[in-house]
């Protein structure tokens, strides 16, 4: 196995843990098959194809101990990857592998239907999104030639044709596996003039064709089987989540699985979403009665389905990520009930008539116009802007139809209950943001079964479930209230926005269908923000010009702080700013009366509140400095690999008038005291390798060397000769193997302040839908709900309206509104309000940034039984190294000292001041 190729084509493709073990894996068993290196003799592959199968599995089995047969009449060993993985990424990968290791330069990749070949078409075509060879240089000038099932029989796919550009490139064949037992296959099989062959022989009869199978599971049926075992492949490589065909009621597993990556790997490595089954304990309704326990199941799905939407919103405006939007998939018993499930919830008495032009009906009794319609809705159902939200099917969507954005499932067909659990999730378990989010219903799957709920639960914990799965209880008196989606804008921006909104023209349309106007789920999804702030101006077009003022402060952060605003090089700068947006057309004002609008006016009014109204975050960067210094983990070098064969040597003497030649037997002179020294010598002009730093580590490694060679060669004359004559070669295995353990670290750090202030961002989180705002100073009686509620009436604060994690925090606001410092304001900061990082990827969020008359506060208020926490000091020595590098800006600058407070929640009292807290609990 090549370990190099294995890490490059891993980072460069960036490949996930299990699909780099799985081309590990793939370069073992290349290994054991005995492949040619890329430079042999093209036919090793011959000898390969010809050669004895029991000796190559048994070969595969010594690597692979899950491999026990072939299942084929060539060499093939099977990835079972779970859904959602990555196995079309895990295709390209292996290619690149074999191509660059093997030299091999001919695939055939094969498709189980139209759905899967048209995907696959797209991601083997360069510059589309999910390109599989995307990050590999060696293809970005020529890349992989695609020939697939429309085009083969230009005689494009055959080497020496005319007008073939890819002598020395790869070959990528893709059919859908309808081509060989249908028409098209036998025309494959016939003599075709452009090739002087038929393609099915010309493909038979290359050395080096490698078959690429994806969902496998498919092609194990006698026709498909023969058809693949008459190409004669070198090699075959199945891709499959299942690895199993299903005989009458018999599951018939794989006997050649040489790696296997399952759900229930994928939930707890969190590449997928963790599924959850819904129902009610105590069902209103008689489970024989089908009509009333479908429609209280819908009605159930799409009460989850809101509360979705709401989270989904919430977590983009907060992450500033693209929206994602839900939908929900129902499985209908036949064509028949599925119309008149969709036309059930289009009707106006449910839920209301919101989902009238939203649920779409996919199954085969569909024909012409009507048909194209909805295929062309299912493929766009991920589009935020495709008005879709219901999709019923009669027949589960087969392989190929991968969404991000399925989140509730509604199976309404018999099924044993394994079947449809796994059946249900299959299409639904990608995660639309490529990673777990930490939000429980972004990141779950749900399946909605109320008269399965037990038996579907019963069946998950058992021993050989594949999964285990959580329980949603939807019974009176256990459901959440339905949740909406809140976002929060800083009291600046709502002053600015308040006359503008309050005077915006009317824009509904009564033509416009509901199903397509994005406003008409605002209702269910979306919160009503705490009341607005007095406007800060008196007419509109003087709102409308302030808000395009406050839009252009973003360019000028970089000044040292808010206050330079006030400047009036500054106040000019921006003016003229505005009037360029204005000049410009990117802002259309309504009235003549704009002409009169006094832009340096304005400009001078939103400079004030929002000098007023903020405070100064800097923000600091970390630019690495001095020389960067290189450490390499101390790991043994493995077994294997290491075995090596000195050719005879030679002195071969030629008489020059005679021309006479003869050989005299030499060995290698013995040129160093001690055999480590070889190898070292060539570690030496390896040039990234510091002898004079790492010279210890290095004569480990080749002391390892040499004893993994004596393992073999205990003659000491033999033993020398070896090491003497690969000691390039062993010092060039050492080397990447102490790469593949190598850091780097900069020498040190130098704080780099990007920029001097920033406006604080918005808020967005989930909410009860009637979820009142109370007052910051009332007690909460019920402490466990205190993250769920809403508070306000806060006159210092930066927002209107916040959230507390904690009583505490409350008590914290408290305080600062009744504090005797006029100056005091505050906010809750979000993550992208301070970047304060405790660990390489993990970013700390204070609880409180407070700015007094002389300080700038980052405030944490903690359980005392939290305090000494080692993750709880690690974030407050982040914090105080960032407050060192604050200060340092501040001193230049004439700023106010940064300060870091650790409080326990019992120290804050009604009768405690911030100057008092401070001096006790400020962390230095």
């Amino acid at each position: 196995m090549n370990d190099r190729a294995v890490r490059e084509i891993a980072q460069r493709l960036s490949l996930r843990a299990p699909q780099r073990e799985a081309l590990t894996t793939l370069g073992k068993l290349t290994n054991a098959l005995d492949l040619p290196a890329a430079v042999a003799d093209r036919r090793a592959f011959t000898a390969i194809k010809t050669g004895y199968r029991d000796a190559q599995r048994a070969a595969c089995t010594a690597v692979a101990p899950s491999l026990t047969s072939f299942d084929r009449a060539f060499p093939s060993a099977t990835f079972a990857l779970a859904t959602g993985v990555g196995k079309t990424r895990l295709m390209g990968a292996q290619i690149a592998y074999l191509h660059r290791v093997h030299g091999v330069q001919h695939f055939f990749v094969v498709a189980p239907n139209l759905t899967i070949y048209d995907k696959l078409r797209r991601d083997f075509t360069p510059n589309t999104p999910k390109y599989v060879f995307a990050g590999l240089p060696e293809y970005a000038a020529q890349p992989p030639q695609l020939i697939a099932g429309d085009d083969w029989d230009t005689g494009r796919g055959v080497r020496g044709a005319s007008g073939d550009l890819f002598q020395q490139g790869i070959h990528v064949n893709l059919f859908n596996i309808a081509k060989f037992d249908s028409n098209d296959g036998a025309r494959m099989r016939r003599m075709h003039e452009a090739i002087g062959t038929s393609y099915f022989e010309y493909l038979a009869g290359l050395p080096d064709l490698v078959l690429l199978m994806d969902e496998s599971h498919r092609y194990r049926a006698a026709a498909a089987a023969t058809a693949l075992n008459d190409l004669n492949p070198l090699l075959g490589i199945e891709l499959t989540a299942t690895p199993q065909v299903q005989r009458g009621s018999r599951a018939e597993p794989f006997s050649n699985v040489a790696y296997r990556y399952g759900l229930a790997n994928a939930i707890a490595d969190g590449f997928v979403k963790k599924p959850a089954v819904a129902g009610r304990s105590n069902s209103p309704v008689d489970i024989s009665d089908e009509a009333a326990l479908d429609r209280i199941k819908l009605e159930d799905a799409l009460v989850l389905h809101e509360q979705v939407k709401a989270e989904l919103i919430a977590y983009a405006d907060r992450e500033d990520v693209r929206r994602v939007k839900p939908f929900v998939l129902v499985i209908a018993r036949d064509t028949t009930h599925a119309e008149g499930l969709q036309a059930m919830m289009s009707s106006p008495d449910f839920h209301s008539g919101l989902y009238n032009g939203r649920v779409i009906t996919v199954h085969s009794n569909r024909s012409g116009a009507e048909k194209d319609e909805v295929i062309q809705r299912l493929l766009r159902v991920e589009d935020p802007d495709e008005p879709t939200e219901i999709v019923i099917h009669v027949e589960m969507l087969k392989e190929g139809w991968d969404v991000t954005n399925l989140y509730t499932v509604v199976p309404l067909r018999a099924a044993n209950s394994r079947t449809l659990v796994e059946q249900s999730i299959g299409r639904g378990l990608r995660l639309p943001y490529g990673k777990l989010t930490g939000v429980a219903a972004v990141d779950r799957l749900t399946i909605v079964a109320h008269d399965r709920f037990q038996e579907i639960v019963d069946e998950a914990e058992r021993g050989d479930s594949p999964f285990k799965i959580d329980r949603i209880d939807l019974s009176a008196g256990n459901a959440a209230a339905p949740l909406v989606a809140l976002s929060v804008a800083p009291t600046i921006e709502a002053m600015l926005e308040a006359l503008v909104r309050t005077e915006a023209p009317e824009t509904s349309d009564s033509s416009t269908p509901p199903a397509t106007a994005v406003e008409s789920q605002s209702w269910t999804t979306v919160a009503e923000p705490a009341p607005r702030p007095t406007p800060l101006f008196a007419t509109a077009e003087e709102a409308r010009v302030a808000k395009v003022v406050y839009e252009a402060l973003d360019e000028f952060r970089n000044l040292p702080s808010s206050t330079r605003l006030a400047d009036t090089t500054q106040q000019a700068a921006i003016a003229a700013k505005v009037k360029e947006t204005l000049s410009q057309g990117q802002l259309e004002l309504e009235s003549t009366a704009s002409s009169s609008v006094n832009v340096e006016q304005v400009v001078s009014r939103v400079i004030s509140a929002v000098v007023g109204t903020v405070i100064d975050i800097p923000r600091i960067l970390l630019q690495p400095k001095g020389e960067t210094i290189i450490t390499y983990d101390d790991v043994p070098l493995p077994n294997g690999g290491m075995r090596f064969v000195v050719p005879d040597q030679e002195i071969v003497v030629r008489e020059l008038q005679s021309r006479e030649q003869f050989r005299i037997a030499a060995g290698l002179p013995a040129t160093e005291s001690r055999l480590e020294n070889y190898i070292v010598r060539a570690l030496i002009d390896e040039p990234d390798i510091d002898y004079d730093v790492h010279g210890d580590l290095l004569y480990k490694r080749a002391e390892e060397a040499v004893e993994h060679i004596r393992a073999y060669e205990a003659h000491d004359v033999k033993l020398q000769g070896l090491v003497a004559f690969h000691a390039k070669r062993i010092a060039t295995q050492i080397a990447e193997h102490l790469r593949a353990h190598r850091h780097e670290q900069p020498a040190g750090y130098e704080p780099i302040v990007a920029h001097g202030w920033s406006k604080p961002e918005g808020r967005s989180r989930t909410v009860a839908r009637d979820e009142p705002i109370a007052g910051y100073r009332e007690p909460v009686t019920n402490k466990a709900r205190i993250r769920q509620m809403r508070f306000g009436g806060m006159a210092r604060c930066l927002f209107p309206e916040v959230q507390f994690e904690s009583d505490g925090e409350r008590r914290f606001a408290v305080l600062l509104e009744d504090s005797a410092d006029a100056a005091t304001r505050w906010f809750r900061p979000g993550q992208a309000d301070i970047r304060i990082y405790w660990k390489a990827d993990r970013q700390y969020q204070p609880d409180f940034i407070v700015e007094t008359s002389a300080h700038r506060l980052i405030v944490e208020i903690k359980d005392p039984e939290e305090i000494d926490d080692k993750d709880v000091r690690a974030k407050a020595q982040a914090a105080v190294e960032w407050c060192r590098h604050a200060n340092g800006h501040a001193a230049v600058h004439g700023g106010k000292p940064w300060r870091y407070l650790l409080i326990p929640d019992e120290a804050v009292l009604y009768t405690a001041t911030i100057e008092g807290l401070m001096a006790r609990f400020a962390v230095d």
